[in-house]
C-alpha cells in the first residue's frame, strides 16, 4: 500500500485552518455502517472543523495480484505446446 501525506491549509469564512490530506492506495478493507467494504483507494480530509473521507470500491472483477501473471504463462506454455516447442 502506498500513502501520500500533505499539510496544507483552508481558508473558511475568511479564516485559516490546518488542513491534513492522507491518500491510500492498494486494496484493502474498511467499515462502513458497521459492514466491511474491499477499496482501491481511500482519501482522507482531517482539519479543526472536521473530517471527511472518500474511498473507491474495489472492483469485483479485478483478478488477484499474480492471478494474471499465471494466467499469462499458462497461455503461453498452451501455445508453446501446441507448436511443439515445448
Amino acid at each position: 500500500m502506498q500513502m501520500r501525506i500533505k499539510q496544507t491549509a483552508e481558508v473558511v469564512s475568511g479564516k485559516e485552518h490546518p488542513l491534513t490530506i492522507t491518500r491510500q492506495a492498494g486494496r484493502q478493507a474498511i467499515e462502513v455502517d458497521g459492514k466491511t467494504v474491499l477499496i482501491d483507494a481511500l482519501t482522507s480530509f482531517e482539519s479543526p472543523l472536521g473530517r471527511s473521507r472518500c474511498y473507491t470500491r474495489a472492483s469485483e472483477t479485478a483478478p488477484v495480484p499474480g492471478a494474471l501473471e499465471q494466467r499469462v504463462r499458462e497461455a503461453a506454455a498452451q501455445a508453446l505446446a501446441a507448436q511443439g516447442i515445448w
